[in-house]
Order: C-alpha cells, then sequence, then structure tokens
C-alpha cells in the first residue's frame, strides 16, 4: 500500500539525496509546495481577500462568476500540488513545476492582461508582478539543484559503478 504522508515524502527525498544539492532542492521545492497549496486554500476559502479593488465596477453577476473560476482554478491547483509533492524532486517534476510557474508569471505580467479596457487599476498588481517574478527565480534555482542533484548521483547499476580492480 502507498504511503501518502507528506511529512514521510518529505523525509524519503531528504534521505534519497545523494549531495548538498539534493538537499537543497528538497527545502526548496516541499516549501514552494507547501507555500502554494496553503495560498491555494485560503484563496478557496476567502476569495475576496486581498482583491476588492478588482470587484469594484463589476456586476452581481460578473463578482460571482470570477469568484467561480477563482475558486476552481484553486481546487485544479490543490490537485497539482498534491502530484507534485508526491512525485518529488525528479527533475521532470520540477521541470513541469517550473513550466506551470511560468505560464502564471507571463498571464500575471502580460500588459495585454494588465491593461485591459475598464479594469480597475489596483495597488496590489504591483505586488502580484513582484511575487510572480520571484516564484519564477524560486522554481528556476530548484530546477536547477534538480539537475544539479541527478548529475551527482551515481550513474548505472552497482556492479557497472564499482571499480574492476580494487
Amino acid at each position: 500500500m502507498a504511503d501518502f504522508n507528506p511529512i514521510h515524502c518529505w523525509q524519503r527525498a531528504w534521505d534519497d539525496a545523494h549531495s548538498n544539492w539534493g538537499k537543497a532542492c528538497v527545502v526548496l521545492f516541499y516549501l514552494y509546495i507547501w507555500s502554494q497549496a496553503i495560498w491555494a486554500l485560503e484563496t478557496l476559502f476567502f476569495t475576496r481577500a486581498g482583491w476588492g479593488c478588482y470587484y469594484q465596477g463589476l456586476s452581481d453577476y460578473a463578482t460571482e462568476m470570477t469568484l467561480m473560476f477563482i475558486r476552481a482554478m484553486n481546487v485544479m491547483q490543490l490537485g497539482f500540488w498534491a502530484y507534485a509533492h508526491r512525485e518529488g524532486i525528479k527533475v521532470w517534476n520540477v521541470s513541469m513545476v517550473f513550466i506551470i510557474q511560468a505560464a502564471m508569471w507571463r498571464i500575471w505580467t502580460s500588459s495585454t492582461i494588465m491593461d485591459l479596457d475598464g479594469a480597475p487599476v489596483c495597488d496590489s498588481d504591483r505586488m502580484m508582478m513582484n511575487i510572480t517574478w520571484a516564484l519564477l527565480w524560486w522554481t528556476l534555482l530548484t530546477l536547477i539543484c534538480s539537475v544539479l542533484e541527478n548529475t551527482s548521483k551515481p550513474q548505472g547499476t552497482t556492479s557497472e559503478t564499482n571499480p574492476i580492480f580494487n
């Protein structure tokens, strides 16, 4: 039976790390996953928290549609983070997290998204752009650590890595 305890996943990844790069990757990766999951949960239950500026001037219908969209996106995001958490610091998994973060960064920093006609100009726009930049660099650093950890692992089977002559 598979173990779904998140702390055990973290411990297993820590124990399986072959270098300090792997340990740094474990810390960076799981802190990122947990911070994003907590943020998604908070936004799922308190959807309007901190985003009141965006709802100014919207009709009740548009506000409810926006809230529904945000909640649905957070449910999907939680599923993705749970999957990524379970798969650990493998290069392909960290690469996928980086690609998803890069897509979110692109959406938030896109001038066509930020400068829509009639969209309210909020103080949190600049803050959100800064957060997405920081998260993009965070996931890039995690990806670099994952690649360095992968290259530090012994390659081949035990018999292939043992010296022929002792």
